[in-house]
């Protein structure tokens, strides 16, 4: 910018550069980044409208392939220029937004990794929603036939789909609520889906039970703490 100007085209550049540059959702980003000890680890990161984002790594090169899922919500730092997820990891995961359809990887403080390697992850042009597979905890409840799960890390409201042969989630609730809709905590191992819209009704989020752990009537969501 030119020295001794009145400061008035810098807060544009300041606020607008990093939301033009950024992420428009939803997008979904790739990228091969370095591993220590296997041939790489893709990164899939599904960016939702909704705040909400998905993320896959897969370690490549590796018997069998590992294939770890995260959620959680993902911030805009303008300021920083930092796409920033909290979810179910230790600590968060920072992207830099380098230009419209680049984020690179950076360190939990922020900074950029000093190293000759690819830490990038590009836009995909056609958008492909991810479907993660991980153990999930939220307050289920049913509401008339349908049963409803607050997911702790996300505050996505999913339907929750049990196979007609299991049922055992909704029966543990059944047999512990004391009133009807009384919401308490769920664990199990599952799926997030994206249902069809049905009758004019729109598209809707939902959780598909594969393994179900536990029903707590007490219990509450603990979503972790992070800082950046």
């Amino acid at each position: 910018a030119p020295e001794g100007g009145s400061g008035e085209p810098d807060p544009p550049a300041a606020t607008d550069a990093p939301t033009l540059a950024g992420p428009q959702p939803p997008a979904l980003y790739s990228g091969v980044l370095p591993c220590a000890d296997c041939a790489g680890i893709r990164y899939e990161l599904d960016l939702r409208p909704d705040g909400v984002y998905f993320l896959r790594t897969t370690y490549l090169g590796t018997e069998p392939t590992g294939v770890f899922d995260d959620i959680g919500r993902w911030d805009l730092d303008e300021a920083r220029a930092l796409v920033v997820l909290r979810g179910g990891r230790p600590a968060p995961e920072v992207f830099s937004i380098e230009d419209a359809v680049t984020l690179r990887k950076r360190d939990l403080e922020g900074r950029e990794i000093e190293s000759g390697l690819n830490y990038d992850i590009t836009l995909q042009r056609a958008y492909v929603p991810l479907e993660p597979a991980l153990r999930l905890r939220g307050m289920y409840r049913l509401t008339g036939a349908m049963a409803l799960l607050e997911e702790c890390l996300t505050g996505l409201e999913l339907r929750v789909i049990e196979p007609a042969d299991q049922g055992a989630l909704r029966q543990a609730y059944e047999a512990l609520r004391s009133e009807p809709q009384q919401p308490a905590l769920a664990i199990f191992t599952g799926r997030i889906v994206k249902q069809p819209a049905i009758s004019g009704a729109a598209a809707q989020n939902a959780a598909i039970v594969e393994r179900f752990e536990q029903v707590e009537p007490q219990g509450a969501c603990d979503t972790p703490e992070h800082t950046l």
